[in-house]
């Protein structure tokens, strides 16, 4: 699964994992950060979310990455923002409209010095959109940059399928229980659960691929 795979994606309109309004458990769980006005948040695989907007509103500088050129020009054409566009030396199209900057390509190839400058990081859809042999090099990439004590809200989702019902799904997203969160961060400070959500009712998405039960959990971890 590399950054073709979510490019087609979009191009192909495969994009229910857009929510197209702010996270609730975002909004409910933001102050955990601790985060101070002018700080600077990373948002990565961030699509055209409306996340971005929310924390903008928040009082912090927001920075996401994301492949898809069309995820990015549909996000600037939306909310009718005219972005001034440059290309970094790593190869991304950096995009840059007040204290939003929009860095487009891949997140794996992006410059140690992004993450460094980060006071915290919000992962809604990133970690729960790869597979198992992507997850480790993603941890270990925020683990090797971001600057110890740096905050990370991690917002997963842990389901279960009825498996006459579920069509041989094999995601994206792919469910991660609270042992699997536990052991990809155990390298790092802190671990801690700051609640969860049932969200099976309305996830209709859900249901139809067999799901008998979908939770929103969310995570406060701190390099």
């Amino acid at each position: 699964m590399d950054t073709g795979f979510w490019i087609e994606k979009w191009q192909q309109r495969q994009i229910g994992f857009h929510e197209g309004r702010p996270n609730a458990s975002l909004q409910q769980w933001f102050h955990a950060m601790r985060l101070a006005p002018g700080d600077h948040v990373f948002v990565p695989l961030c699509g055209k979310s409306q996340d971005l907007l929310w924390l903008l509103g928040q009082g912090v500088r927001v920075t996401g990455c994301e492949c898809s050129p069309l995820a990015v020009n549909e996000f600037f054409a939306e909310n009718d923002l005219r972005p001034q566009s440059r290309e970094a030396a790593s190869g991304h199209v950096v995009h840059d409209c007040g204290e939003l900057s929009l860095w487009q390509g891949d997140f794996f190839s992006l410059p140690a010095a992004v993450l460094n400058d980060a006071d915290g990081v919000y992962d809604r859809a990133a970690l729960i959109a790869l597979p198992p042999d992507m997850r480790q090099g993603y941890v270990q990439k925020f683990r090797q940059e971001l600057r110890p004590g740096t905050p990370t809200l991690l917002v997963t989702l842990d389901f279960q399928r009825d498996p006459a019902a579920c069509n041989n799904y094999q995601g994206p997203p792919f469910p991660h229980t609270d042992a699997m969160v536990q052991a990809q961060y155990r390298d790092f400070s802190s671990i801690r659960k700051l609640g969860q959500r049932d969200i099976l009712a309305n996830e209709p998405k859900f249901r139809a691929q067999g799901a008998t039960s979908v939770y929103e959990k969310t995570w406060l971890i701190h390099r």
